[in-house]
C-alpha cells in the first residue's frame, strides 16, 4: 500500500499509538529512497504525533509506503499530514530537573561539546515511538541546564545502517574533508540493523558540522571497517602531547582497541585492551587534583567502571584496580541506574560528563532521561587515588529559596515540606562511628549506617570510607534521586519510587552531634521551541 503526498510543509505527522505495534515505512522522492521507520501507526485518536522533518524536500512530491509483514493498515495513511508547525507536546508528567524529549525514546548522550558558552548534547533518539529502535541522533542544546532546546534530530539512518553512538570535537587543523573549527562527529553506522542497509556490517564514520553543529554533514568515507560483528561507541579526542587524534573504541565482549591518526582519517591500531566486567561505551580523558595538581588518565566503560593510569598517545598503562564510580543496583540489569556516560569535549582543562538514566516504561508519550552534568576530579587520600565524581557549578544556579535548619540532638525532623517543587538538599557534619542516622527524601528512605559506614537505598549501596567529616548532597527530581557522599567520592542514582514532588524530606538520627542543613528549592527545566 503507497500514497502520494506534496511536501508543501517541513514536518509530517505521523499518528502514533504508545503501545501499538509498529508498521514498517518507506519514502521516497522519485525513486530515491530518503527514509525507512518503524512506526505503531493508529487509524483512532492519536496518543501523540511523531514528527518527519522533509524540509530537505520540501515542495516535492513524496512516496510512502509500507513494507512489513501483515500490514492491513487501510485508512491509517490518511492520517499523515503535513504540517508547518512541531505539534503540542503531550500533557502529563515530566521531569523537573532532568533532560527527557519531549516524546519518543532516548538512550546513551552522543557528541557532547562545549561550544561558543553552550553545551551542545547529542543523543540515541527513536522519533517514532517509545521503545528502542529507529536509532537518530536527536539534538538539543543548554546554556545554563535550565532552558533547553526542543529534541531534534540531527542523524537518520540510511543505506549503511541505524545511528549508532558516537563522539564530536572540533578539527584542530584543516584537514581532508573539512576546515580547523569545524565539529568533527565520528559515529557508528550499525549495518544489517534496519532492512535498508540489509547485510552490511558495523563500520566507523564521519559527519562534519561547519555552522557550530546544527546541520552534519555524513561524509561518504568508512573511517574504520568492521573489526568485529559489533564494534562500535568511537570517542576520539585530540592527544596534544603526541599531536594525534586517538579513538578508542569498543570491539565485543570485554574487548577494546585504541586507534591512533594524523589525519583523522586513516587509523592505526595501537593497544588493544581486554577487562572483564567492562562493556561498551569508552572513554578516555585525563583528569586533575584540585589540591596537588596531579594528573592521571581514566578509561571508561559504559556501567561506570574505570582505570586510573598514564597514556602516551599510543597505550594505556593501568596504575589501579578497576573502580567503579557509581552504585549499581544489585541486579545489573535493573531498570533506574546511570548507565553510557560521556565526557565532553572543548571544556578547557573541566572534565564534564553526562549520562543515560534508564528508566522503566511507564507507558508515556517519551521514554528515557538524562543525567545531571556532573564534574570529575582526582582525588588521593588514606585509601588511595581515586575518580570523584562532583555536581557540576553551573547548577548553583538553579537555587532559588534557601531553608537552613541546624540539628543539635537525637530527635526526629521534618526538614522541609514538598511543594512540588525539584530540590537539592545538604547535610553536613561531624562523622558518626556507631547507630544510623535515617532519611526519608520524598518518601524514599536512604539509610547511613556509620558502623558499616555505609549509605544506602533499598536495592542498591555504596561503602564510604572513614574521616572526621561527612556530607551526602541529594538532587530530588519527579523520577530520580542524584546522591552525593562526601563532596562526590561516592556517587549513586536511585529511582524515586514516589513519582512525586510533594513529600517531605525527614531525618531521623541518634545522635547529638551538631548537622547543618541546606536545602534549596530548585528552578524547573523550561523548553524553547526549534526555529
Amino acid at each position: 500500500m503507497e500514497k502520494r503526498i506534496f511536501a508543501e510543509d517541513k514536518y509530517m505527522w505521523l499518528p502514533v499509538r504508545k503501545d501499538g505495534n509498529p508498521v514498517k515505512l518507506e519514502w521516497y522522492v522519485g525513486s530515491t529512497k530518503i527514509m525507512e521507520m518503524d512506526v505503531p501507526l493508529t487509524e483512532g485518536k492519536p496518543d501523540y504525533w511523531a514528527v518527519f522533518d522533509v524540509s530537505p524536500w520540501e515542495n516535492q512530491w513524496m512516496t510512502v509506503r509500507d513494507v512489513g509483514e501483515n500490514c492491513e493498515i487501510n485508512g491509517e495513511y490518511c492520517r499523515i499530514t503535513n504540517e508547518e508547525k512541531l505539534p503540542s507536546c503531550p500533557k502529563g508528567e515530566r521531569p523537573k530537573l532532568h533532560y527527557a524529549p519531549e516524546t519518543g525514546w532516548i538512550n546513551d548522550p552522543n557528541g557532547l561539546i562545549y561550544l561558543n558558552g553552550v553545551w551542545k548534547i547529542y543523543h540515541q533518539y527513536n522519533p517514532y515511538g517509545c521503545k528502542w529502535g529507529n536509532m537518530h541522533w536527536g539534538a538539543t542544546e543548554t546554556k545554563d541546564f535550565i532552558h533547553w532546546k526542543e529534541t531534534s534530530v540531527a542523524l537518520s539512518p540510511d543505506e549503511t545502517g541505524v545511528m549508532f553512538s558516537g563522539c564530536g570535537l572540533l578539527a584542530e587543523s584543516d584537514g581532508e574533508m573539512w576546515k580547523k573549527g569545524d565539529i568533527l562527529f565520528y559515529y557508528t553506522a550499525a549495518g544489517g540493523m534496519n532492512k535498508w542497509s540489509g547485510e552490511q556490517q558495523y563500520t566507523q564514520r564521519l559527519a562534519v558540522s561547519s555552522d557550530d553543529g546544527y546541520h552534519l554533514e555524513k561524509k561518504d568515507v568508512v573511517i574504520l571497517p568492521t573489526e568485529a560483528t559489533e564494534n562500535r561507541d568511537p570517542k576520539v579526542f585530540w592527544h596534544e602531547e603526541s599531536q594525534a587524534y586517538v579513538m578508542p573504541l569498543y570491539i565485543d565482549g570485554n574487548i577494546y582497541h585504541i586507534y591512533r591518526s594524523q589525519d583523522g582519517i586513516h587509523w592505526e591500531k595501537t593497544q588493544e585492551l581486554t577487562e572483564d566486567g567492562m562493556w561498551e561505551c569508552p572513554d578516555l580523558f585525563k583528569i586533575r587534583d584540585e589540591k596537588t595538581g596531579e594528573t592521571m588518565w581514566v578509561f571508561w566503560s559504559a556501567q561506570g567502571y574505570y582505570y586510573l593510569g598514564t597514556f602516551d598517545g599510543y597505550h594505556f598503562e593501568k596504575k589501579s584496580q578497576m573502580m567503579k564510580a557509581y552504585a549499581m543496583p544489585e541486579n545489573p540489569e535493573e531498570e533506574g541506574r546511570a548507565y553510557a556516560a560521556q565526557t565532553f569535549s572543548n571544556t578547557r582543562g573541566r572534565v564534564i560528563q553526562m549520562a543515560w538514566i534508564h528508566m522503566p516504561d511507564r507507558g508515556r508519550c517519551w521514554n528515557g532521561q538524562l543525567s545531571l552534568p556532573v564534574e570529575l576530579e582526582l582525588s588521593s587520600g588514606e585509601q588511595g587515588k581515586r575518580m570523584v565524581v562532583k555536581p557540576a557549578r553551573e547548577l548553583e544556579s538553579l537555587r532559588k529559596n534557601e531553608t537552613y535548619r541546624k540539628i543539635q540532638r537525637a530527635e526526629n525532623y521534618c526538614l522541609y515540606e514538598g511543594e512540588e517543587k525539584p530540590v537539592e538538599i545538604l547535610i553536613e557534619g561531624k562523622m558518626l562511628k556507631t547507630g544510623k542516622t535515617v532519611l526519608s527524601v520524598l518518601g524514599n528512605p536512604l539509610t547511613i549506617d556509620w558502623e558499616k559506614c555505609e549509605v544506602s537505598f533499598p536495592d542498591r549501596k555504596i561503602i564510604f570510607c572513614r574521616q572526621e567529616q561527612f556530607s551526602i548532597r541529594i538532587y530530588a527530581d519527579v523520577e530520580v534521586l542524584e546522591v552525593f557522599v562526601l563532596d562526590g567520592s561516592y556517587y549513586l542514582l536511585n529511582e524515586n519510587k514516589e513519582r512525586s514532588l510533594k513529600g517531605d524530606v525527614k531525618i531521623e538520627t541518634d545522635s547529638s552531634d551538631i548537622w547543618n542543613v541546606y536545602i534549596y528549592e530548585l528552578e524547573s527545566v523550561k523548553k524553547i521551541p526549534c526555529i
